[in-house]
């Protein structure tokens, strides 16, 4: 085990996982139970999921469409999928197609609309009604929400290039009449939000992210995180509800993708590999969230071969 944050090394896909492409891969609650959508053989079809972690088994969750991921899920039992529909203790219901970008605890529920006039701007569920977030600005994406109904997002605005210009986005806090840019001076994305302010994201203008940024709402402090070394380029897109521990993707010249892991405490940011050991022949990929126990879900690609198998892994700090 190499030194740092100690992680149980992931399970190797087990026969619970066999048959399944794609399992649990989206979100983790606070209780270690994943949510996804899978693809069992020879059907090909494929359903929302949810990995009960104390009976340590998958179910389906019926009542959803079929085709439909699973992609949020909070400490009070509700999941939401990508196309807006809810399901929580065998009940199912709809947003009437809003699709969804952030389920917090409490249920608050964000997510981006077009409207009439053909503008994108936030839509916002407090627990009772639904309402468009912004003051009017145009072109505003809702991406995460907090448990205190802190909203951010991306504000895209024109921009001047040498050859001519383009749209960017700037990372903005959305409140209920305004959107209030981030004092960050070069084209960036805010991704997720603590339940403590803190705020994570990228710093780019197209392609792939040059560095991640930290962003405190509270005290207005701004870290930028420069990518790990071998790394040339990394972002944070989720950080665990108490501002500790955050997560994201990175590219490193010598392979490719690498999920990234940051301890915001420590300013430290490792590949999410350095800290634990992986079967041989398995590479993880993705690093697709975080609770609030530090626990990190993720997905890999690998098996006996080195390829074509895809499986899912909870990373538990000892």
């Amino acid at each position: 085990m190499r030194k740092g944050h100690a992680l149980r090394p992931p399970a190797r896909r087990g026969h619970e996982l066999k048959g399944f492409s794609e399992v649990a891969r989206s979100d983790l609650d606070g209780h270690g139970n994943a949510v996804g959508i899978a693809s069992p053989y020879p059907s090909g079809s494929s359903f929302p999921v949810r990995f009960d972690a104390a009976k340590g088994t998958f179910e389906r969750l019926y009542g959803l469409n079929e085709g439909v991921s699973a992609v949020r899920a909070n400490d009070d039992g509700l999941i939401v999928t990508a196309v807006g529909d809810f399901w929580q203790d065998g009940m199912v219901w709809s947003s009437g197609g809003k699709p969804v970008c952030d389920l917090s605890d409490h249920d608050w529920l964000v997510g981006s609309i077009q409207e009439m006039d053909m503008h994108t701007r936030p839509w916002v569920y407090d627990g009772t009604t639904v309402k468009i977030w912004g003051g009017g600005s145009p072109d505003v994406f809702a991406s995460a929400v907090n448990s205190a109904g802190r909203v951010v997002g991306k504000q895209e605005l024109d921009a001047g290039l040498a050859i001519g210009s383009a749209t960017v986005g700037w990372s903005v806090e959305i409140l209920p009449d305004s959107v209030v840019l981030l004092p960050i001076d070069e084209p960036s994305y805010a991704a997720d939000v603590s339940d403590t302010g803190i705020v994570v994201g990228g710093l780019r203008s197209f392609g792939l992210a040059r560095a991640a940024y930290v962003y405190n709402l509270e005290t207005g402090d701004l870290r930028v995180v420069e990518p790990p070394e071998g790394c040339v380029a990394a972002a944070l897109h989720r950080i665990d509800p108490s501002g500790s521990v955050a997560v994201g993707p990175g590219f490193c010249d010598w392979r490719g993708d690498v999920p990234l892991v940051y301890f915001v405490a420590e300013d430290r940011l490792v590949p999410l590999e350095y800290l634990t050991d992986l079967s041989p022949g398995w590479r993880l990929v993705v690093a697709q969230a975080v609770n609030a126990h530090g626990q990190i879900l993720a997905w890999g690609t690998g098996g006996q071969t080195g390829q074509g198998e895809t499986g899912y892994f909870i990373l538990t700090p000892e």
